[in-house]
């Protein structure tokens, strides 16, 4: 049988750095902080785009990775991407 690897990866190798992750469905929200957190990542989730987008303006520093959904209410997935940049 085979063993789980276990991950060696924590807060000393991530810094707790911060990453968005947007989407609409609560439980990929979940699903996102169950795994990325254990990692040592410091994770802020968001259900809407523009919530987003506004929590990311006034970041600082922003965040290191936005994670996000493309199909959405308010924008795309890629339309938020561009109003971050």
């Amino acid at each position: 049988m085979n063993e789980p690897k276990t991950n060696s990866l924590g807060s000393e190798h991530t810094g707790g750095a911060l990453i968005y992750v947007v989407d609409d469905e609560p439980m990929l929200l979940e699903l996102a902080s169950a795994i990325l957190e254990p990692l040592g990542y410091t994770v802020e989730t968001f259900r809407g785009a523009e919530s987003a987008l506004d929590a990311f303006k006034a970041a600082e520093p922003p965040p290191v990775l936005l994670i996000t959904d493309y199909a959405m209410q308010e924008m795309t997935g890629l339309d938020l991407v561009a109003a971050c940049r």
